[in-house]
């Protein structure tokens, strides 16, 4: 079961103000990421799909680091922001992942711009080394 919102389109209403069309365009320019998990403790690694409206095929991808999560919008939907600038809108996570971790991963990266990253103790993990 997915609490986070799912992508909508919505239909052409009255005139908008200039704010709200900026956040019109740059919710158009966000990519959604399905069927995501967490490696490392701050990377997502998911399924892309390109901005609303532009199609194109789907991709796998492995994020640089999430340093945070807002949630945006009247529905509060959680969009994470990574080192490289790029924006993520969170859909479902990967069933391995799960819903619980999911949204204690959301939890721990929502907060106030500037404030410290502080790692959830539950998102991370161990890295072996492979012999050659």
């Amino acid at each position: 079961m997915n609490s986070f919102p799912e992508p909508q389109l919505v239909a052409e209403g009255p005139p908008r103000s200039a704010r709200a069309e900026a956040v019109e365009r740059e919710r158009e320019r966000e990519q959604i990421i399905m069927r995501w998990s967490v490696v490392g403790h701050d990377r997502l690694l998911g399924t892309i799909f390109g901005p609303l409206g532009q199609g194109g095929a789907p991709r796998t991808v492995m994020t640089s680091p999430v340093v945070q999560v807002r949630l945006v919008g009247s529905s509060g939907r959680p969009v994470a922001f990574t080192e490289s600038g790029s924006a993520y809108r969170l859909g479902e996570p990967s069933e391995m992942f799960g819903q619980a971790r999911a949204e204690k991963f959301v939890v721990a990266k929502a907060r106030p711009p500037g404030a410290p990253v502080v790692p959830h103790p539950e998102m991370t993990s161990s890295s072996v080394a492979l012999d050659d």
